[in-house]
């Protein structure tokens, strides 16, 4: 089944093998929108996530409908707070992202409906104050432990971030933000200039002249996005030398 041919055939129709490749390529693009680290957690993630969302995809009714395409947008306005705030990327967060669309694509006497059906879903689907509050303690805790062992801060999507920051546990100014923006930039830049040697060593034109577009077009929501990793592992390096202090 060539490229164009699997794009506009329904996911519940396509190929599992197929289909499983062409979500794991959307589910990567995703994280790495959200400035993901590549390391064994990420990839194991990647395929969790990839299963369970083609399982979806294939036997859950409303979803078989989809097409590839449409799964692209889905993802691209989900990224960008179009189906609302988001606690990490995982497969709820995909398929209540896929629900907001299919909702809005309902029409009664061609009046859209989804308004009232999103509203619905946010009824039946909304965690409690109390469930958010222990979901997102959990994320920070994770997100603890493993800069503990690796050095790294995996916040995708900056779910600790705007836990600790809604919480008032973290603060700063416009001034520092920019600070922090400006150290993003950099940390950035550096990773994509050491891929751009890599390439040119590897006489790899192809990743050269994505890589040097990419210098030259670097993402807004991504420098946001490692800036706040960056103010999450400051507040997790005070919080660990106040403790190493008592």
């Amino acid at each position: 089944m060539n490229s164009e041919i699997v794009l506009s055939t329904n996911v519940g129709q396509i190929n599992h093998v197929e289909l499983k490749t062409k979500v794991t390529e959307l589910i990567r693009w995703a994280h790495n929108r959200m400035g993901a680290k590549k390391d064994h957690d990420f990839e194991a993630m990647v395929i969790f996530d990839t299963n369970e969302m083609c399982r979806d995809l294939q036997s859950i009714a409303e979803f078989k409908v989809l097409k590839l395409t449409d799964l692209s947008k889905i993802f691209q306005k989900g990224l960008t707070g179009g189906y609302g705030d988001f606690f990490g990327l995982n497969c709820v967060t995909y398929a209540k992202w896929i629900r907001a669309h299919l909702s809005e694509q309902k029409t009664s006497g061609g009046t859209l409906e989804h308004e009232v059906v999103k509203k619905r879903l946010a009824e039946a689907k909304e965690p409690t104050f109390e469930e958010k509050r222990e979901l997102s303690e959990a994320n920070l805790q994770r997100v603890i432990e493993k800069y503990k062992r690796t050095g790294v801060v995996d916040d995708n999507g900056n779910p600790s971030y705007l836990y600790l920051w809604n919480t008032g546990q973290l603060r700063f100014d416009k001034e520092q933000w920019l600070h922090y923006c400006e150290r993003a930039k950099h940390n950035e830049t550096t990773r994509l200039n050491a891929k751009l040697t890599e390439a040119k060593n590897n006489v790899n034109k192809m990743a050269v002249n994505e890589i040097t577009s990419e210098l030259a077009n670097i993402n807004g929501a991504l420098i946001q996005s490692i800036a706040r990793n960056l103010a999450v592992k400051d507040w997790i390096e005070q919080q660990l030398n106040k403790n190493n202090n008592e």
